[in-house]
């Protein structure tokens, strides 16, 4: 059914239901954990676990508990570029799936977190480890994954005009409070593991098979996570039914978040590899961790368009 509020071109912010939607949400800063972009007034664009793929506005806003309406502020500016240009995305075959732990990652290697705390390292640790596997499965299926927001962003930055172009956020008043800084610093200071780091493969599962799996596995540990960080927060109030906290935490060294940290770059530098047809691995990368921070530099979370000063909020929507 058409939205009269939604026009062609808008983006559209969710604030969704579940734990690794809250956990997104809380990494980040932020109070959206999904982006889509509006085809017309009836119908969206996204990226989700099965690909790039159009859906009923009514349908996705309904999943969630409310979504933000955000567009140019320019009321003459003609949004088809941006239109055509997500439906170029939506038409072209590309194998392209997004899945939430890929953003939990990232989040987790930029974003400031207490890496003292036990809850907060077994989360991150799991985190990693489950990207890195998905990651890989992807790849060895052909397979690569677009965050939702970097979807959204690519069709205002390749609309072939700069009026589009989305800028003016500011990651880092919305880091978590804590004095500690970022893993991915820590990360790179650390002296070379002593073994070799075992590459995350599975030949089992195919990969939206492993990562339907991965997300209920890490609901237990970002539960265990949520209770302590915000037990009064409306949205993680029925938690029981995962069963009662796991306390205290199996301690998670640093040599294991090393390696989980270290599995993770290598799967983004074979991504990288296959995105640019030159690098199948991280062997021979003269620096594999500014590889990854330079693909890490290309994803944009939901949060960044919600504070892009480029756009403006102009309707929430209700289920």
């Amino acid at each position: 059914m058409p939205n009269p509020e939604i026009r062609a071109g808008d983006v559209l912010l969710f604030h969704g239901k579940g734990l690794v939607s809250w956990a997104i949400r809380r990494l980040d800063g932020t109070d959206v954990n999904h982006a889509a972009v509006a085809l017309d007034d009836a119908e969206l664009g996204e990226a989700t676990a099965v690909g790039l793929v159009t859906n009923p506005i009514g349908a996705v806003v309904a999943k969630n508990d409310y979504t933000l309406i955000r567009r140019l502020p320019a009321d003459d500016l003609s949004m088809a570029p941006v239109v055509d240009t997500a439906r170029e995305y939506l038409s072209s075959g590309a194998p392209y799936a997004f899945q939430q732990i890929l953003l939990l990652a990232i989040l987790t290697l930029t974003r400031r977190l207490s890496f003292k705390d036990q809850l907060i390292r077994r989360m991150v640790r799991g985190i990693l480890d489950r990207a890195a596997l998905l990651l890989n499965s992807f790849i060895d299926a052909g397979t690569d994954l677009m965050i939702c927001s970097e979807f959204v962003f690519r069709c205002y930055d390749e609309a072939g005009d700069d009026r589009y172009r989305l800028a003016g956020w500011e990651r880092a008043v919305r880091d978590m409070p804590t004095d500690e800084g970022l893993l991915l610093d820590w990360a790179k200071a650390q002296p070379l593991p002593r073994a070799p780091v075992r590459a995350a493969t599975s030949e089992v599962e195919e990969p939206l098979e492993l990562a339907v799996r991965m997300e209920g596995e890490l609901e237990h540990l970002i539960a265990d996570f949520a209770r302590a960080d915000s037990p009064t927060d409306r949205e993680i109030a029925a938690l029981d039914q995962l069963g009662a906290p796991k306390a205290p935490p199996e301690e998670t060294t640093d040599e294991q978040l090393l390696f989980a940290t270290i599995r993770f770059r290598d799967a983004m530098v074979r991504r990288a590899g296959q995105t640019a047809g030159d690098v199948p691995d991280a062997r021979g990368v003269a620096d594999p961790w500014e590889l990854l921070e330079e693909t890490m530099a290309d994803f944009v979370t939901p949060g960044d368009l919600l504070h892009s000063a480029s756009l403006v909020t102009v309707g929430e929507l209700l289920p």
